[in-house]
């Protein structure tokens, strides 16, 4: 690498962490507000439109499991550059799509892109730092992330109201392009231990260390399960606040900034509450959260309260526990494998996205309206937080 790289200081760390964990809600926040638009536009339904975000996420979850693999051969730099170019380049394809089929291949296109970023960062966390320091430093990318998203949805929502769909997608396109930027120029490789082959015995055999550990699986259910929340309220928000409710983009841009914010007060109390609590009573804490956001959800939908103050207090609340599951989580992923930090992050973002393609298919069969979508679907989700960090991670997640 250039001798002119300067070295990455570990505040710096966190900050490239936060570029590249975010590019999630920059591909998809700033994104939304166009959403409904770009389905009129284009006379497409709420499934084909959603079709749009379900099948990002789907590439972005299977590519992981191929640079997962990849970066712990020849190391996060190279993935890193590759990857958040493919995404730059389909990002500024998907600006002039002329069909909402060939914006969705190409939105997952992005996402095979995408998943190099993320995974990597998830993987740079374990390349070093130890468990304790590795969640403290994934809740600050985390808080990171969190204040990308309240600047994606308002700057979305304005762009849309001001040029239209397309300068929403433009600017997903320039985001990119300047993460890409920043990574070529300051990045420096992180991997400690390269394998020496990423022949599929070498590969099968790292997976299956993976997948045997059950602090793996304890924290693997944690992300996956709140991530199915989010993924559930990104891909109904649109559609809620500015159908069902009438907001204008700009404002239905400034109701996420409100969700974000909560997000980065999750991730803010993740490492206060660690000062006192181990990471599995953290986790209980959040669940509870998760459960109380989820539970009031149902039961104002059945008591016919529909408003949009009523329906955000309880989002609000289950994305502060999300920002505290997220940040323990994924940490808690990678810190048993300090060879196979990538096939773990990978592992992990398969999951995670492929279970939100599946709440996804699972929007698109139900003939219910998004709002009520959204209510029965952070219910359901919400006992099995709860569940989750009651059993697995209480029983297995103190030794991560």
């Amino acid at each position: 690498m250039p001798a002119s790289r300067p070295p990455m200081t570990p505040a710096w760390v966190a900050v490239l962490l936060a570029l590249l964990i975010g590019i999630q809600p920059t591909a998809t926040d700033m994104y939304l507000p166009a959403l409904p638009a770009l389905s009129h536009n284009m006379g497409a339904n709420l499934a084909q439109a959603q079709l749009t975000l379900s099948g990002l996420f789907l590439t972005f979850g299977i590519s992981q499991l191929f640079w997962g693999p990849l970066s712990d051969r020849w190391g996060r730099r190279p993935v890193l550059l590759v990857g958040l170019g493919l995404y730059t380049l389909c990002a500024i394809g998907a600006v002039f799509a002329s069909s909402m089929s060939s914006l969705t291949l190409l939105r997952m296109a992005q996402g095979v892109g995408m998943g190099a970023a993320v995974v990597c960062g998830r993987a740079l966390i374990r390349d070093l730092y130890t468990a304790d320091m590795g969640t403290r430093v994934m809740s600050k990318g985390q808080t990171g992330l969190g204040i990308l998203a309240c600047l994606s949805a308002p700057l979305g929502g304005l762009l849309s109201d001001l040029w239209g769909a397309q300068a929403a997608l433009a600017m997903v396109a320039i985001t990119g392009a300047c993460i890409w930027v920043t990574i070529a120029l300051t990045f420096r490789e992180t991997l400690q231990h390269r394998v020496p082959s990423i022949h599929t015995r070498a590969l099968l055999h790292s997976a299956a260390e993976v997948l045997s550990h059950r602090t793996f699986w304890a924290y693997a259910l944690l992300s996956t399960t709140t991530f199915c929340g989010l993924y559930l309220f990104l891909s109904t928000s649109s559609f809620i606040y500015i159908d069902h409710y009438g907001l204008p983009q700009t404002l239905y841009g400034a109701v996420m900034l409100v969700t974000s914010l909560s997000f980065i007060t999750g991730t803010f109390l993740t490492r206060r509450l660690m000062n006192h609590w181990s990471i599995p009573v953290v986790v209980r804490a959040a669940s509870s959260l998760a459960f109380l956001a989820g539970a009031t959800l149902v039961v104002l939908h059945l008591l016919e309260l529909d408003s949009l103050f009523y329906t955000l207090i309880p989002i609000c609340i289950f994305f502060v526990s999300h920002g505290i599951n997220q940040s323990c989580g994924q940490a808690g992923c990678v810190t048993p494998f300090p060879k196979f930090a990538g096939m773990a992050a990978a592992l992990n973002g398969f999951l995670m996205m492929v279970c939100g393609f599946v709440v996804g298919a699972w929007m698109g069969s139900v003939q219910a309206p998004p709002h009520v979508i959204l209510a029965w679907g952070l219910g359901v989700l919400g006992v099995l937080i709860a569940l989750i960090a009651w059993g697995p991670v209480r029983k297995h997640g103190a030794t991560a």
